[in-house]
């Protein structure tokens, strides 16, 4: 009767012990402890053994009744299928699903900053999957973003078009065309580019050259009626200037003319 009350006394001091001091270390030298650890392991010959449970998929708790962040478990299973499947691996949960820790495949699973060999085309990328859009940042701005559907955002997150750039686009190279290419243009109202054929742009376009007789001509007669006075550009010898609509096909110059001066006029219809 003794032993066993010496026995519960001795329980109860340990645990006393344990709770004041908040840190347990088992294995070699047990009275050094980290000061930073709760608990501590230590030893040469062996190693911890997490619980082992059968997963069935990255997205389920089961068999646990919950996701608990920080919880680590040996899955011992290779069940599911597609992004949430499990194989035989060390996971932890994040709180809302299970992570796998490590990856057997002879390659690393993360992306490196010095670039990654052996990679798979069919299977290894860099994105999502959890029809989320990718965006990247400069200076903890963003940048750039990839929608689910594709679409590519420079400097903006609301992509219309499968590539949507807000701001000035610079081609530094061009291949020089031939008769049959297009013209591309640029919407009035939805800003998309467009193309057109160079048949059609010249078809809609009238020209008219007047040599100037008179010193100080300013008014000048346009081809066709003016709708749309930005479809219509002025040139003297060769440089445009500016001018303004005075009447339904008459337009003055902002700079005068002077005798043999060559005043072309070229209009959009």
């Amino acid at each position: 009767m003794k032993l066993v009350k010496c026995l519960v006394v001795v329980a109860v001091s340990l645990t006393s012990f344990l709770s004041v001091t908040a840190q347990v270390k088992i294995g070699s030298n047990p009275t050094v402890i980290n000061s930073n650890t709760i608990l501590e392991l230590e030893a040469d010959n062996k190693g911890l053994l997490l619980p082992r449970v059968a997963l069935t998929s990255t997205d389920s708790a089961s068999p646990l009744t919950a996701f608990v962040r920080g919880i680590f478990i040996y899955n011992t299973a290779s069940s599911g299928a597609g992004t949430t499947a499990v194989s035989p691996g060390v996971y932890y949960s994040d709180g809302l699903r299970w992570v796998r820790l490590e990856n057997n495949s002879p390659f690393s699973s993360f992306w490196s900053l010095n670039g990654n060999s052996g990679t798979n085309p069919a299977t290894n990328f860099l994105g999502t999957t959890d029809n989320k859009p990718l965006i990247f940042k400069t200076n903890n701005v963003e940048a750039l973003r990839v929608l689910s559907d594709g679409k590519i955002g420079v400097n903006t997150a609301n992509p219309t078009t499968a590539l949507d750039v807000n701001g000035e686009l610079k081609v530094r190279t061009v291949n020089s065309g031939g008769v049959g290419d297009s013209i591309l243009v640029v919407g009035n109202t939805d800003q998309v580019v467009k193309r057109i054929s160079g048949d059609s742009y010249l078809k809609n376009m009238q020209k008219q050259l007047d040599v100037v007789a008179t010193n100080g001509q300013q008014l000048f007669n346009t081809p066709s009626n003016i709708i749309d006075e930005k479809k219509i550009l002025l040139y003297r010898n060769g440089v445009m200037i500016g001018f303004t609509v005075v009447g339904a096909k008459t337009i003055k110059a902002e700079i005068a003319a002077y005798s043999g001066d060559e005043i072309r006029i070229v209009q959009l219809l």
